[in-house]
């Protein structure tokens, strides 16, 4: 195992391969760039800051991170799970498979998140967690779009590509709106009620003339 518990300094670490467990209890903070693993599991329990750049932890087992603020860019990764008061940030992700929150807050941005299984479930919260996805696109293994499970106290969903019929959203939508100049269509605009179904386009335009417009 390596164990990281600074408590003070910070310390990088690039182009390094683990075969062993990695384990971050400590307050400083730590960068990985251009790392990567084998079958192993990565815990962050301390309350320091966590930074991954380019690197390949997509055949990890386990990654629970229950403490401090995390943030990723342009990796892979596998079995992000974010519990206790930890905050994780997933930036330009190539690869995230099956990540889940059932505390803290998740924000998904500009990321593949994959399913393990054909038709299985990419993303979920439960409990106490507040979950942001953006830009973002859920697959299972075979690249077809797979459902997401939201159950946790808040969600925001922004150009979100997934099978939505097949998915499950009972949490609380935290009306994060995101504003636009100008929106150009080229067919119809579907609107959907709560994720149960859709209006046409003719009733969706009367939905946002009534609740948009002044």
């Amino acid at each position: 195992t390596v164990a990281f518990t600074a408590t003070a300094s910070s310390v990088r670490v690039q182009q390094v391969s683990f075969a062993g467990n990695v384990t971050l209890s400590g307050t400083g903070g730590v960068y990985f760039t251009m790392c990567q693993s084998g079958a192993i599991s990565i815990t962050k329990s301390g309350a320091g800051y966590l930074e991954m750049n380019t690197c390949d932890f997509s055949s990890a087992t386990s990654m629970p991170m229950s403490a401090g603020v995390t943030v990723v860019n342009t990796s892979k990764l596998a079995a992000v799970a974010v519990s206790g008061t930890a905050a994780v940030s997933l930036n330009n992700c190539i690869q995230v498979v099956a990540p889940s929150a059932s505390a803290g807050t998740l924000l998904v941005n500009n990321c593949y998140v994959y399913a393990t299984t054909a038709a299985g479930t990419a993303l979920t919260t439960s409990g106490t967690a507040t979950i942001v996805i953006q830009n973002s696109t859920c697959f299972d293994p075979s690249n077809n779009l797979t459902k997401i499970t939201l159950g946790g106290a808040a969600y925001t969903l922004t150009d979100v590509v997934f099978n939505q019929p097949a998915s499950t959203i009972s949490g609380t939508n935290a009306n994060f709106t995101p504003w636009f100049d100008t929106i150009n269509l080229i067919n119809a605009l579907a609107v959907a009620n709560g994720g149960t179904g859709a209006t046409n386009a003719s009733g969706a335009r009367t939905n946002l003339q009534t609740n948009l417009i002044p």
